[in-house]
């Protein structure tokens, strides 16, 4: 419906609604005041009730006296407001009150705009606020007389194809008849809209008669009554039958007149529909119906007649078609089946098509009766009928259908088959193929003639041998076997055969009148599947395994399968690939596997090979993080340090955590390694620092390393991800001064002298020197250096001291002890001699 507000220098005044049943194309025609703004959107409800309105479009009034048409395609955007996938339902309007009878049933009516076929779900309530709905009538009907006098409200809505409208508005009925007597209002209308029930009515008009099934000789004509609706106050004049009462007692009937040349009746009776017959073909006929009505005392009432309907029957049938034969087909391949032939009808019809009408039955039973029924059509002059049965009579006869109708049949004819032998087996292929063996399936023969007794399978070997008889060149196959099968057997398997090898398999059925027709394919068994291969392991994860597959032959398939936990085999990989990682493990588990193969996928497998038993590995341990540290004491001296790993046991399986290590690898910066060098292992062991002496003439610059931690379980070794590199850097070193100078330079303190020598770790080194020599507990480490020549060298060592009463020294090595000795000495030496 279209919505419409309008107002006059203020707020809105009033608010309008436009059904939608008023519209016309799309365009509404809106009367409007040229002192006042109006606003319009359409509104539409959805199938389930729900209202969709469009934007609002404001209209400037025109001149004084004008009309103002809105479209409302052109201007409000009403596919926006209804959803394209939302089948729109529209609701039924004019619910309205029609008539009411003495006994006070109400009929009410209402109207439709909808092009589908809908059916109605009328409601009532018994209260006058609109509650209690039920459902009281449903139907495709627009009107339904009320006899339940509680129902005061009355609303009804559409259902097309499981979609339900909207409700159209609520009707509330005034009874005009209250215990059997009538009020004084309600028989003023009585008396001036309708007439008195005794008062002699005519019957409605009739619709225009529709004239079908048109033939050369007959027509079928249907009409029905016309109610006539007073389209300007939209109520409907009440009808004949809504003026009867149980008083008067009227008969309707129907009267249908030719009038093409002078009036006849040529129908009276109470049906709609008649069947006129015995016209002549193209002859032309006009026809009018009315209604009759005869009350008890034998009143006739006549209605008005109806509009006049005319046709023209058609042309005339065709004649039959003449000189029907059968001709016999010299193909061995229909070896069963006949050629229908017939010439066309001699009146020269134009022919549409031919009917072909058939029975047959079993040549030894003469008490058969049959009915010809149809069994094809055909444009062409002739038939060919397939698949003839033997030892059954035939019976033919064919029709020619024209515009105007079919003709008649034409003299039929007959025939009995002879005894047939039978057709060749069908569907004949093979089921499967093997390397020895090949398996062979068909159906029973398209036609049987006798009854199969048996079925003959021949086995042709192809030996590709040419021989030569009278100089005609003759392939030299070789017959390997021929089986004799019963008639109720459909499959057969033919073994001992050689792989890789072409055959010839010919079948035919057999009966008593002798050999049928044969059918032959060519099979080729397959190639013997190779050896099993072997497995090998390349690798293990914690998670999974990399397996290797070894064959001794060119083959292009395998397929692997794992042992299940429950028992039985799975299929793991499948493909040309001799390198595969199953993944997705337990750790430290050991699977089992088996392998076969075959030359190409599709073809034989070989064997499965034997059970090979492979266990997963353990957890890596934990990557080191950050980059190591490299402490340079001096050119040759370097000391590497990295942040121990913390293995903690909760991380692996049966909590063991085995012995951790550490490895320290290194090689030249990329771009500048040198052939073949790779990463060189330069120290493995357990703790997270080391001290790196440079052997004499190698060059540090240019070095990069890297710390990999190990874990060692059971001799195993399980590796983590390397650290980042780091790099050693390219430093230029001054030469030191001499002890005795720095000593003389700074008090002769060892302070002084431990500042020279390193300014990074000259606190830490003088308070080591001081409880190394008070006896304090230390930890730590130092470099001590002397001159010997023009070089330095220098000896770094740990010492730990447990206590003041007792000293423990924990060194690394004997080599180093002994090292930090004679450095000791040798500075305590050169102190006092410089």
């Amino acid at each position: 419906m279209l919505e419409c507000e309008y107002f006059e220098n203020g707020p809105k005044e009033n608010v309008s609604f436009i059904p939608q049943h008023k519209m016309r194309n799309g365009t509404v025609e809106v009367e409007i005041e040229n002192t006042k703004m109006y606003k319009f959107r359409l509104v539409v409800d959805n199938a389930s009730g729900e209202p969709h309105k469009s934007d609002w479009i404001e209209v400037k009034p025109p001149a004084s006296g004008t009309k103002f048409a809105y479209d409302p395609s052109a201007s409000c955007r009403f596919m926006s407001a209804v959803s394209k996938n939302v089948m729109y339902v529209p609701a039924p309007t004019t619910l309205r009150k029609q008539s009411e009878t003495s006994e006070g049933n109400v009929m009410i009516s209402w109207n439709y705009i909808g092009k589908d076929e809908a059916t109605f779900l009328l409601e009532g309530s018994c209260s006058s606020e609109c509650t209690d709905w039920k459902v009281i009538f449903s139907g495709k009907t627009t009107k339904y007389l009320i006899c339940d006098k509680s129902l005061v409200t009355f609303r009804v809505k559409a259902l097309v194809k499981d979609k339900l409208s909207a409700y159209s508005e609520v009707l509330f009925v005034q009874r005009c008849t209250f215990n059997g007597k009538k009020s004084m209002s309600c028989l003023k209308i009585e008396k001036s809209a309708r007439p008195h029930f005794n008062e002699k009515r005519k019957p409605d008009v009739c619709s225009l008669p529709k004239i079908k099934n048109i033939t050369s000789n007959s027509v079928v004509i249907r009409w029905q009554i016309k109610n006539l609706l007073d389209e300007t106050n939209d109520v409907a004049s009440p009808t004949f039958s809504q003026l009867s009462s149980p008083q008067i007692s009227n008969s309707l009937f129907y009267e249908l007149q030719r009038v093409d040349s002078s009036p006849l009746i040529i129908y009276s009776g109470d049906a709609s529909e008649f069947k006129y017959e015995d016209l002549k073909p193209l002859e032309h006929i006009q026809i009018r119906a009315r209604a009759v009505t005869i009350d008890n005392d034998g009143n006739r009432s006549e209605g008005d007649w109806s509009s006049i309907a005319s046709c023209c029957t058609l042309s005339p049938l065709p004649l039959p078609p003449q000189n029907l034969r059968l001709q016999n087909v010299s193909s061995l391949r229909l070896r069963n089946s006949k050629l229908i032939i017939w010439n066309e009808p001699a009146d020269g019809s134009v022919i549409l098509e031919y009917k072909i009408y058939s029975y047959h039955h079993e040549a030894d039973d003469n008490n058969f009766k049959g009915t010809l029924i149809e069994i094809s059509s055909t444009p062409d002059t002739n038939y060919l009928l397939e698949n003839i049965v033997g030892n059954n009579k035939y019976v033919f006869s064919v029709t020619a259908v024209t515009k105007a109708g079919e003709s008649e049949k034409c003299d039929a004819v007959c025939f009995v088959s002879d005894t047939l032998l039978p057709s060749m087996p069908t569907n004949f292929d093979k089921c499967e193929v093997g390397t020895k063996n090949i398996t062979m399936v068909w159906g029973s023969p398209a036609s049987n003639g006798d009854s199969v007794t048996n079925y003959c399978l021949d086995v042709i070997e192809k030996t590709g041998r040419i021989e030569y008889k009278e100089g005609v060149p003759i392939e030299d196959n070789q017959l390997v076997a021929s089986i004799i099968l019963d008639h109720k057997t459909f499959k057969a398997n033919i073994g001992e055969l050689k792989p890789l090898t072409e055959y010839i398999v010919k079948l035919h059925a057999t009966s008593r009148e002798g050999k049928g027709g044969e059918i032959e394919k060519i099979v080729k068994t397959l190639q013997e599947p190779p050896s099993p291969p072997s497995l090998t392991l390349l690798g293990t994860t914690f998670c999974g395994l990399r397996i290797k597959i070894n064959s001794v032959e060119e083959v292009h398939y395998y397929c692997v399968e794992q042992e299940r936990e429950e028992g039985g085999f799975m299929k793991v990989y499948s493909g040309e690939g001799s390198s595969i990682k199953i993944k997705h493990l337990k750790e430290h588990t050991y699977y089992n596997f088996r392998v076969c193969s075959a030359f190409n996928c599709g073809q034989a497998c070989s064997e499965y090979s034997e059970i090979y038993s492979f266990q997963t590995g353990r957890t890596a341990p934990a990557a080191i993080k950050k980059v190591p540290l490299i402490h340079e004491h001096s050119p040759t001296n370097y000391t590497i340090e990295w942040p121990a790993v913390v293995a903690s046991p909760g991380l692996y399986k049966d909590d063991i955590v085995g012995e951790l290590k550490y490895r320290v690898e290194m090689t030249s910066k990329f771009g500048n390694e040198k052939p073949l060098e790779g990463w060189k292992t330069i120290y493995e062991d357990t703790h997270n620092s080391f001290n790196y002496l440079l052997e004499p003439g190698f060059q540090i610059a240019g070095k990069q390393v890297r710390v990999i931690t190990i874990r060692n379980i059971d001799g195993n070794q399980y590796y983590s991800l390397p650290s980042t590199v780091a790099y050693f850097k390219n430093c230029v070193h001054q030469p030191l001064e001499s002890p005795k100078k720095l000593a003389g330079e700074n008090n002769g303190t060892v302070e002084g002298v431990v500042s020279k020598i390193s300014k990074a770790k000259a606190d830490e080194q003088a308070k080591f020197i001081k409880n190394l020599i008070k006896g304090k507990k230390n930890n730590g480490s130092i470099s001590f250096y002397f001159k010997k020549g023009c070089a330095y060298f220098s000896f770094p060592f740990v010492i730990t001291v447990v206590s003041n009463s007792s000293l423990g020294i924990n060194f690394t090595c004997l080599f180093q002890i002994i090292c930090a000795l004679i450095a000791f000495l040798f500075t305590m030496v050169g102190r006092f001699l410089y």
